[in-house]
């Protein structure tokens, strides 16, 4: 749930000048990532429940709203089995593949409520997917904490 300048609720940053333009600022950082990186795949921001909130991606067949509801369901899982075996928070998730690596990152956010997704083809080395992964987190973190946005859980 978004709550917009006026103080009024969404479910949705769509149909807000105020939170498209946040999404738009977010959008941006995330085709920088993608385009100074040389990665082929997807970068993706989504809340902690699921909904799309800002999304690039190479491959138009890489769509924001599942990989948005899939991050939303694999951060959980690794955050409960982290917390039930290794007695603390998940800082990130990496999987990786034959075809490539998909990086999973709670934003540091006042709010924490969202993850950042990239995923690179397999001609990226996954130690540098995740770390150009945990420095978009700061950099959209602190965009998102610089707007007066406020996401509610």
């Amino acid at each position: 749930m978004f709550v917009n300048e006026s103080g009024k609720t969404s479910r949705s940053s769509k149909g807000s000048p105020f939170l498209e333009a946040i999404s738009a600022e977010c959008t941006a950082q995330l085709e920088k990532l993608i385009a100074t990186s040389a990665l082929e795949g997807f970068a993706s921001l989504s809340t902690v429940d699921g909904r799309v909130f800002a999304h690039t991606a190479t491959a138009s067949n890489i769509q924001g709203s599942r990989v948005s509801a899939l991050t939303s369901s694999i951060l959980a899982l690794c955050e409960s089995l982290s917390k039930e075996v290794l007695l603390g928070p998940c800082d990130y998730s990496a999987i990786s593949s034959v075809k490539g690596s998909v990086v999973l990152v709670r934003v540091p956010t006042a709010h924490q409520n969202f993850i950042l997704s990239v995923g690179a083809d397999s001609t990226e080395n996954i130690a540098m997917v995740l770390r150009k992964t945990l420095d978009a987190a700061q950099l959209l973190g602190e965009t998102l904490d610089r707007s007066p946005l406020h996401v509610l859980s």
